[in-house]
């Protein structure tokens, strides 16, 4: 059996919308930006690359920790798939 957990996450558009004029926002930005290039690396220190990193596939929890999403288009650079 397979259980795939959650949580309540925004999209960074609709929290860059909300959000703009806000006091300590870059600091906001800045952190969250740390954390997306951290993932990154993470996946890329694993010869994974994500294929499709926009806006659209950042997102946001309750507590302001940004997280990478669209996991669909992760694919493996260390395997002989022509198909990469």
């Amino acid at each position: 059996m397979i259980y795939i957990v959650t949580e309540r996450v925004t999209l960074l558009p609709e929290l860059l919308t909300n959000m703009f004029v806000e006091i300590g926002f870059t600091e906001l930005l800045a952190w969250g930006l740390y954390q997306v290039l951290q993932g990154l690396l993470f996946l890329h220190s694993r010869q994974m690359y994500h294929g499709y990193i926009n806006k659209q596939a950042i997102y946001v929890d309750h507590a302001g920790e940004m997280k990478i999403g669209e996991l669909g288009y992760l694919f493996d650079m260390s395997s002989n798939n022509p198909n990469r």
